[in-house]
């Protein structure tokens, strides 16, 4: 009945990164400024990190490179 109520925050999640727009080439940092720190950070390599941003409802994972630029969305969900 009010499964909308407990997913508000990852809509608002999802808005935030709605209001960057496209995230390949951005930098982790300016990501941060307006999605907020990771929830999850994991190194897949020796080049680069994956990002992992979680709220109920939705979750996105970024992939960075060594120099800490968006190479692009590995997995997005919306539930």
């Amino acid at each position: 009945m009010f499964g909308w109520l407990v997913r508000l925050p990852g809509k608002a999640l999802q808005q935030k990164f709605i209001s960057i727009g496209a995230v390949q080439g951005r930098t982790r940092s300016e990501i941060e400024q307006i999605a907020g720190p990771p929830n999850s950070v994991s190194a897949t390599g020796p080049d680069s990190v994956l990002c992992q941003w979680m709220a109920t409802g939705y979750h996105i994972a970024l992939l960075f490179d060594k120099h800490g630029i968006c190479q692009g969305i590995t997995h997005e969900a919306v539930v």
